[in-house]
C-alpha cells in the first residue's frame, strides 16, 4: 500500500479511535476549533506539524503510523496435514508454538509452565521436528510461522477444535452479562432463501470483515499497550446451500 495523506491520515484517525481520543479533546489541546481537527481528516492535505501534534496526543510515533499506513495484511499460516495431526495428538506442542507465535521466548515459557531444562529441550526438539522452527544456539529460536494459524478444513485440529469451540462460544454467549458489564458480545443466526449471487456476494462482504477484524488486531497490537488489550473470539460460517428441519410433530394436547 502506498503511503499517502489519506492513508496516514485513516491510521491516525484509527488510533485516535483506538485510545478513544475524540476530535473535540485533540481540538481543546491544540486550542482549535473542533472543525479545524476534522478537516485534517477529510481533506487531501494537513500540514505535517499538525499530523506531529496530534501524534503528540495520541501518545504515538508518527513513524509508527506511517509504517501502520503501509502495513500488509496481516499474517497466517497453515501447516500441513501431519503437521497438525502431531498438534492434534499433542496438545502441550501446540499451545508452545502458540506462545512462540506470540512473542514468548523459550526460557519465558519454561518460566511460566515450571519446565525441566530437559522438557524444554524436548519441545524445541520437538518443534524443530514438525517444520514450525530452527533452533539456534542459547535455546533461541527462528520461528517459520507467524500471524493467525489458519486450520485446514476438515483437518485434524479442525475435527478436534471446531465443533467444540463452537459450543463453547455459544454457551458464553448464552451466559454473558449485559454489554453494561464491560462484554461486548454479538450474536445473530438466521436461516432463508436467497439466489446464489446473493449468497456469495454476502460472503465477499464477509471476507472483506474478517480482513479488518485480523488489521484491527494487528494494528492495536502494534500501537496499544498490552494492558489495554483484551482476547476476544470471532466465529462466522455461511452454509448454501443448507437446509436445517426442526422435528415436525405435535404433540397431542
Amino acid at each position: 500500500m502506498d503511503c499517502t495523506f489519506s492513508t496516514i491520515a485513516g491510521s491516525l484517525r484509527q488510533v485516535l479511535r483506538n485510545k478513544r481520543i475524540t476530535y473535540a479533546q485533540v481540538a481543546e489541546e491544540l486550542g482549535v476549533s473542533e472543525q479545524t481537527i476534522k478537516r485534517v481528516f477529510t481533506g487531501d492535505d494537513a500540514p505535517l506539524s499538525r499530523l506531529l501534534e496530534i501524534c503528540r496526543i495520541a501518545g504515538v510515533a508518527f513513524a509508527d503510523v506511517a509504517r501502520l499506513a503501509t502495513e500488509a495484511p496481516a499474517a497466517s499460516f497453515e501447516l500441513s496435514e501431519e503437521q497438525e495431526t502431531f498438534l492434534a495428538e499433542n496438545p502441550g506442542h501446540q499451545v508452545f508454538l502458540y506462545r512462540l507465535r506470540d512473542g514468548r521466548t523459550p526460557a519465558q515459557i519454561r518460566a511460566e509452565f515450571a519446565l525441566s531444562a530437559r522438557g524444554l529441550a524436548r519441545y524445541l526438539k520437538d518443534l524443530e521436528q514438525l517444520g514450525v522452527l530452527d533452533r539456534l544456539p542459547g535455546d533461541r529460536i527462528a520461528l517459520k510461522v507467524q500471524g493467525v494459524h489458519m486450520f485446514r478444513r476438515g483437518g485434524p485440529l479442525w475435527r478436534k477444535h471446531g465443533a467444540e469451540a463452537v459450543r463453547d462460544m455459544f454457551a458464553f454467549l448464552a451466559d454473558a452479562p449485559e454489554p453494561a458489564t464491560g462484554r461486548a458480545t454479538l450474536w445473530s443466526q438466521s436461516q432463508n432463501r436467497l439466489s446464489q449471487e446473493s449468497v456469495a456476494a454476502l460472503c465477499a462482504e464477509l471476507e472483506e470483515i474478517s480482513v479488518r477484524y485480523r488489521r484491527t488486531a494487528q494494528r492495536e497490537k502494534a500501537v496499544l499497550p498490552p494492558e489495554r488489550l483484551v482476547d476476544a473470539k470471532w466465529i462466522f460460517g455461511v452454509a448454501s446451500p443448507y437446509r436445517w428441519e426442526m422435528a415436525q410433530t405435535l404433540p397431542d394436547l
